[in-house]
C-alpha cells in the first residue's frame, strides 16, 4: 500500500505549509518579530495546508492553486477584520502611521549604548526609535509614554508612578511653608 500515491503535490504543498509554520514558530519567538509577520505566515501555512487536502483527494494543480489563493484570500481578511476591531478596541483612532502613537505607552527594549546610538521602544506591538532621549538615559524595561511622533522617530517622557519625583529632583522632607528656607 502506497502512502498517498506517487502524486508528489500532497508533499509539496505539506512541505511549504510546513515551513511556513516554522518560519511563523521562528518569527513568533524573536521578541522583536510584529504581529503581522505571525499572521502572514499563519496564512500561508493554512493556504498550503488547505492546498495540500485538495491535492490529496485527487485535484489537479489549478484546482489546488486556486484553493491556497483563495484560502489565503479569506484568511487575510478575516485576519485584517479581526485587526481592525482590536485597534479600535484600543482607544487609540484608527489609521497608519506613527499618529496613532502619541497618547500610547511603550516599554524600552533596548537603551541606547552610546550618545550617538538611538534607543529602540515598544509600541503597540512594534519597535520604534527615538528622536532624542530624555535625560538621564532611559533604561531596559523602563515605561514611556509617547508624547510626538516625527516621521519614524518617537519622543518620549517617563511613565512615574503617582507621587515618584523625577530623577533630578532631590527627595523632599515633607511639605514646606510658603518661604521657608
Amino acid at each position: 500500500m502506497e502512502l498517498l500515491g506517487t502524486d508528489p503535490w500532497p508533499w509539496l504543498w505539506g512541505a511549504v505549509a510546513l515551513a511556513a509554520a516554522a518560519a511563523g514558530i521562528a518569527l513568533w519567538l524573536r521578541e522583536d518579530a510584529g504581529s503581522r509577520s505571525v499572521a502572514a505566515s499563519l496564512v500561508v501555512t493554512i493556504a498550503a495546508l488547505a492546498a495540500s487536502l485538495t491535492a490529496a483527494a485527487g485535484a489537479g494543480p489549478p484546482v489546488q492553486a486556486t484553493t491556497a489563493a483563495g484560502t489565503a484570500a479569506v484568511l487575510a481578511l478575516v485576519l485584517a477584520r479581526w485587526d481592525g476591531i482590536a485597534r479600535r478596541g484600543s482607544g487609540l483612532p484608527p489609521g497608519v502611521g506613527g499618529g496613532r502613537l502619541v497618547g500610547a505607552t511603550g516599554v524600552v527594549r533596548h537603551p541606547a549604548a552610546t550618545p550617538d546610538a538611538t534607543a529602540l521602544v515598544r509600541v503597540l506591538g512594534d519597535d520604534w526609535g527615538l528622536l532624542a532621549e530624555p535625560d538621564p538615559p532611559l533604561r531596559a524595561g523602563e515605561q514611556v509614554h509617547v508624547v510626538a511622533v516625527h516621521g519614524t522617530r518617537l519622543v518620549v517622557e517617563r511613565v512615574r508612578p503617582p507621587g515618584d519625583a523625577p530623577r533630578d529632583t532631590p527627595p523632599s522632607d515633607g511639605p514646606t511653608a510658603p518661604g521657608a528656607p
